[in-house]
């Protein structure tokens, strides 16, 4: 039986902060602006979804450009489970491959209205040599 937590985070959730606090300096950087956009879904079927990015982004035709895209967003799909303290995502498809068929381990704190994520120490590729922890702030959409 899934865990109450499980039933609790249903519906639709959307971004209101992302960003990552050094472990070396204690230092905050946004990951997408100050003003990110994005959602997060999960459903009663177990399947969740992702979707964030940076705000102001504008279409390019340049491979410079597109890259730089890429780098502005960050979108993944797979099954989830939520235990209380952690969700396990279960990941089957990524914007980046590296992810798919991977566990990705996070921790949250829940209320009705705001959800709060957070990584572990994790090396991020923006901030290369320094552990860093994601956070990822939520709230409640319709």
């Amino acid at each position: 039986m899934p865990h109450l937590d499980q039933q609790k985070v249903l519906g639709a959730w959307k971004l209101a902060a992302a960003y990552t606090v050094s472990q070396t300096t204690g230092k905050h950087r946004a990951l997408y602006g100050d003003a990110p956009r994005g959602y997060l879904m999960f459903q009663p079927s177990g399947r969740m979804f992702a979707l964030l990015m940076s705000s102001g982004r504008q279409p390019s035709q340049t491979k410079a450009g597109r890259a730089t895209l890429f780098q502005s967003l960050m979108s993944y799909s797979g099954k989830f489970t939520a235990d209380g303290e952690k969700f396990i995502f279960s990941v089957d498809i990524a914007w980046d491959p590296t992810w798919e068929g991977t566990d990705q381990i996070r921790y949250y704190t829940l209320t009705p209205s705001n959800l709060s994520i957070r990584t572990s120490p994790i090396d991020h590729p923006l901030f290369p040599g320094e552990k860093v922890i994601g956070h990822l702030e939520w709230t409640r959409s319709q």
